[in-house]
């Protein structure tokens, strides 16, 4: 496989970089369609350093991840200004899409350039490897008052129904929920027999509110012509579905 390089600039008069550390760089285990970024670490001397990600092979290192293995790590571009040795990063993402191991070889140039030129010394390679990993599953909570869990809950058709619960995943709570990550919808059916309980607290809110620490809650607006009818409530949250029953009058 082609090493994807990084090109190393530095200003007029100023010397070559010291990469630093070529030390194989693990992303571990990242959920596919999400992102976890590094950074690598290069010494500077003297003068302006610009990183220029630019790719030997027919993929180049755009910003935008790829299905292909070899091109699910990102090199993002940056510059550093120093009057004296310092230190910059280069960031590297890996942003998989596919489950199983990457890898890549990363390199990094050393250049210096000078009035009417300018030339590179020693590549070297650094060795990037990650996994894309099974996202897990998200989970909701049981419904929070006034919604009731193991009755038929009625409510007013027409009415605004606040439906309060908690979102985690593997155990976290989901604090950045976005109304795009939650599904609300109902369907008709047989109203069965147990108790009913009686919705006692309405909402005159609309929409999604984020409540903090993971927990959320949904203002369901039903229709009017709900009266005189038996539904089941889904509420879906990233593939995770929790339901509830409603009679209307």
């Amino acid at each position: 496989m082609a090493a994807s390089v990084i090109a190393v600039t530095t200003g007029p008069a100023a010397q070559a970089v010291d990469p630093g550390s070529t030390t194989p760089l693990d992303f571990g285990a990242v959920e596919l369609g999400t992102v976890k970024t590094l950074p690598i670490p290069i010494s500077l001397v003297a003068g302006e350093v610009l990183l220029t990600p630019f790719s030997t092979s027919s993929a180049a290192l755009d910003g935008t991840p790829s299905t292909e293995p070899q091109t699910a790590f990102i090199a993002t571009t940056g510059t550093c200004t120093s009057a004296g040795p310092a230190s910059c990063s280069l960031s590297v993402s890996f942003a998989p899409s596919i489950l199983g191991l990457h890898t890549m070889t990363l390199g990094v140039a050393t250049c210096i350039t000078f009035t009417g030129g300018g030339e590179c010394g020693q590549l070297y390679t650094i060795q990037l490897s990650g996994s894309g990993l099974t996202p897990a599953p998200a989970t909701i909570s049981l419904f929070q008052q006034p919604v009731d869990n193991d009755a038929i809950n009625s409510a007013r058709a027409g009415s605004t129904i606040p439906l309060k619960f908690s979102v985690t995943k593997a155990g976290t709570p989901l604090t950045d929920l976005t109304l795009a990550d939650v599904n609300v919808g109902s369907f008709g059916g047989d109203c069965g027999g147990g108790p009913v309980d009686a919705i006692e607290v309405y909402s005159g809110a609309s929409g999604l509110q984020n409540l903090g620490g993971g927990f959320y809650q949904y203002n369901w607006k039903t229709p009017k012509g709900f009266k005189g009818q038996c539904r089941t409530l889904n509420v879906t949250v990233l593939g995770a579905v929790r339901t509830a029953d409603f009679t209307f009058n």
